[in-house]
C-alpha cells in the first residue's frame, strides 16, 4: 500500500465503526420500546377496567375478639396496627387447596348462579342458582359443601 491511500482507508474504515455504533444503538433503542409494549398495555387494560396499580400493603380483616371469663370491656385496650394470627384449628391438618382447571369468568359477564358453576366438576343443576354463604369458621358458598 502506498502512503497516500493509508489515510483514505483509515477514514473510510472508522465512518464505517462509526455507522455500525449508530446502527447498534438504534437497535437498542427499538429493543428497550418494544420491551415496554406490555407494560403499556398492561396500565391501559388496567385503565379500562377503572383500577390501577397500588404498592403491595399488608392485609387488613376486621376481627372478633372474645374477652377471658372475669374481664370487662373497660379494662381491654386493642391498639390500632395490632398484628395478629391464627393458629389453625384444633385437629385440622394443612392441606393445599384444590385448584380449579379453566379461566375465572368475565367481569364483564358474570354468569348467573355460581360463579364457579362453568368451570367446577361437581356441578349440578342447582348450581343455576346463586348459591348463599354459609358456615361458621369456613364459610363457603357452594350447594354441596351446604350438603355435606
Amino acid at each position: 500500500m502506498s502512503p497516500v491511500t493509508e489515510p483514505t482507508e483509515l477514514k473510510q474504515r472508522a465512518l464505517l465503526d462509526a455507522a455500525i455504533g449508530v446502527f447498534a444503538r438504534f437497535c437498542e433503542i427499538v429493543a428497550q420500546h418494544l420491551n415496554q409494549v406490555l407494560n403499556k398495555n398492561f396500565l391501559a387494560f388496567l385503565d379500562l377496567l377503572g383500577t390501577s396499580r397500588l404498592p403491595p400493603q399488608p392485609a387488613r380483616v376486621p376481627l372478633t375478639f372474645t374477652l377471658v371469663a372475669g374481664s370487662s370491656p373497660s379494662d381491654t385496650l386493642v391498639p390500632a396496627g395490632t398484628q395478629c394470627a391464627a393458629p389453625p384449628l384444633e385437629g385440622e391438618k394443612p392441606r393445599r387447596l384444590r385448584s380449579i382447571p379453566g379461566s375465572p369468568p368475565s367481569l364483564f359477564n358474570i354468569p348467573k348462579g355460581c360463579s364457579f358453576a362453568p368451570r367446577c366438576p361437581s356441578r349440578f343443576e342447582r348450581c343455576a342458582e346463586k348459591p348463599a354463604l354459609e358456615g361458621g369458621k369456613h364459610a363457603a358458598a357452594c350447594f354441596l359443601t351446604a350438603a355435606s
